[in-house]
Order: structure tokens, then sequence, then C-alpha cells
């Protein structure tokens, strides 16, 4: 991969804008989710999908040179907002059971990569087929529209 295409300001910018717009569409779609399963007990993941289109076309607004890291820094945090996403349910329920704030340290645990893996396999079984799908879809929809 050749970075002669790659600016510093276009790199900060995508990366500024690719934190907040992932962070902003997964808790987007995980409040949608949460709503959803408690008013009538139906996920609907299909919210981020939307999102990941949209936070791609923001990062890709962000510079004037098309280069490859641009793209895989879009689908790091097309991923990483589809963890937030999965996880802000659970914050949720936790802060309404428990009636406590939780914790900044607990929330940057739950939101670290390594244990967004180990959740997902965790559950090994036929959900973990669809949830490896999904994440393909939505690293190929931030691939191809950033």
């Amino acid at each position: 991969m050749t970075m002669k295409n790659v600016r510093f300001v276009d790199l900060i910018w995508v990366i500024i804008i690719g934190f907040i717009t992932s962070i902003m569409a997964g808790a987007f779609a995980g409040t949608m989710n949460y709503m959803l399963m408690k008013s009538v007990s139906i996920g609907l993941f299909l919210f981020y999908f939307v999102g990941v289109y949209f936070m791609a076309t923001y990062i890709r607004r962000q510079y004037e040179e098309p280069a490859k890291l641009y793209k895989i820094i879009a689908v790091y945090f097309a991923l990483v907002g589809y963890g937030f996403s999965q996880v802000f349910p659970f914050i949720l329920e936790f802060q309404m059971i428990e009636s406590v704030p939780m914790s900044l340290v607990h929330s940057i645990f739950l939101l670290y990569p390594i244990s967004l893996i180990a959740l997902f396999f965790v559950s090994l079984g036929f959900e973990i087929i669809f949830e490896m799908l999904v994440l393909f879809i939505i690293g190929y929809i931030a691939y191809r529209n950033s």
C-alpha cells in the first residue's frame, strides 16, 4: 500500500469524523433496538446498516484524494460502531435497573475491540454465523461507500 496519497490533515479528519459518526450511529441503532425490544419484543439492527452508509459517506467527504488507508479506517470504525450498537442496549438496561450511572472505565472495557470479539464468540452456535455475515456486510458497505 502506497502512502503518497495520504495527507496528514485528511487522515486526522477521517479519524475524527469516523470516531464521532461510529459512536453516534451505534448509539442510535442500539437505542432504537432497545426501544423495539421493550415495546414489541423484536430486535432490528437494520438501523445500523443505514448508519454505516451515512458514516462512510461522511468519511468520504473528508479527503480529497482517495487512499486505501481511509477505507480501512472506515471499516474499522464501522465495526467499532456495530459493537457499540450491540453493547448500548445492555448499558441502557443496566442504568435502568441499577439507577446508578455506569462508570467510564467499565464502558471503555465493553468497547475495547478484544472484549467485543470475545462477546461475539461466547455465544458459539448459529448466532455466530449470522454475526459474521452481518459484520462482513457492514465492512463491505463501509469499504465501498468511503
